[in-house]
């Protein structure tokens, strides 16, 4: 069973109140997750977290990185003329992204090839080249996080009988890769989000047929709210107090769903109380954190995306949220070549 100890602080450190894309840099991630699993696994006095798959996949990228930034450097530094610099310079681009990203070869010669042209002198950027551009690195973000969260879950794989999952839960990790049914939906304009399909899902998850889970009965698994946060004014008997609760207890879940990033404290315990005896919390928990930070993602793309309607309106027309949520629901391919990787190793 993986001890939970103050685990919930070590990974609230990657979970922003607000997401933060950039920084899809290899190296960095490499030495941050090296530190955060060795404070993790002190707190396993048992069983080690392990995370080979993982580790594997930001090795390469920072590899690539380096091969990456070193042919660029020696490039520059070539006695040629400076359209066989560009030319060899598109090539380690081009390559780079063919090798070590999971773009399809259209994506990789549109979004390659706009990246020289737009860093050429003087260059006249058009619409279209600033549009690919801008594709390019909304897609490198995105298939960098996919991949990196594509390779924890398949590290999740070998701790199945750890995990103490549910059925539903399993099938959860091992057909879908723990996110797969989160992805968010666009429909008819309007926006569904991982957080709010994560709370649909546990509603799913843990209903019996003889006991379908209702959001009143989820409720009741979040800790008792202070008496500040419960609204009884007046001579209330215990009654009175529980029904104040209940409903604050409610409020807070509805929050919740709506993209209020829970606290680790009340998150912890609402998990725990909801898996109940039989089940572990940790891959809920996880399940949890990863919806909300690509719920923030998502509205922080959103909110980019709108302010450069705003500055150039003839953008909507190349760049919109559609495109956007068309490339972020590709979670499941990303799951799918995982997969297919463990099988054969």
């Amino acid at each position: 069973m993986i001890e939970q100890n103050d685990l919930a602080e070590l990974l609230n450190r990657i979970t922003p109140q607000e997401a933060v894309v950039k920084d899809t840099n290899g190296t960095k991630w490499l030495m941050f997750s090296q530190v955060l699993l060795e404070s993790i696994n002190k707190h396993q006095p048992i069983q080690k977290i392990k995370l080979p798959l993982t580790f594997s996949f930001l090795e390469g990228r920072a590899k690539a990185e380096r091969r990456l930034i070193l042919t660029c450097h020696q490039v520059r530094k070539m006695e040629v003329s400076p359209e066989k610099k560009i030319s060899r310079m598109h090539k380690a681009i081009y390559e780079a992204f063919r090798h070590h990203t999971l773009l399809n070869s259209q994506e990789i010669q549109s979004y390659s090839t706009a990246m020289i042209d737009a860093s050429r002198p003087r260059q006249h950027r058009t619409l279209k080249m600033k549009t690919d551009v801008l594709k390019c690195l909304f897609s490198l973000r995105m298939d960098f996080y996919h991949q990196l969260l594509a390779s924890f879950m398949s590290d999740m794989l070998s701790l199945r009988e750890s995990l103490e999952l549910p059925a539903t839960l399993e099938d959860t990790l091992l057909n879908h890769g723990g996110m797969g049914k989160l992805i968010p939906l666009l429909e008819n304009g309007r926006l569904t989000t991982p957080t709010y399909r994560l709370y649909e899902f546990w509603r799913d998850a843990f209903s019996s047929p003889e006991r379908p889970l209702s959001y009143h009965s989820m409720a009741k698994h979040l800790p008792c709210p202070s008496a500040e946060r419960t609204r009884v004014t007046g001579h209330a008997d215990q009654q009175d107090i529980q029904n104040a609760a209940d409903n604050t207890r409610l409020r807070r879940l509805k929050e919740w769903r709506h993209g209020t990033v829970p606290k680790n404290d009340q998150l912890t315990d609402f998990l725990e109380s909801l898996t109940g005896n039989h089940y572990g919390a940790f891959f809920p928990f996880i399940m949890t954190r990863v919806a909300t930070t690509w719920t923030k993602w998502i509205e922080q793309e959103q909110i980019q995306l709108d302010q450069l309607v705003n500055e150039a309106p003839a953008l909507e027309e190349h760049l919109n949220l559609e495109w956007f949520m068309e490339r972020f629901s590709r979670y499941p391919e990303y799951w799918a070549h995982a997969k297919a990787q463990v099988h054969q190793r």
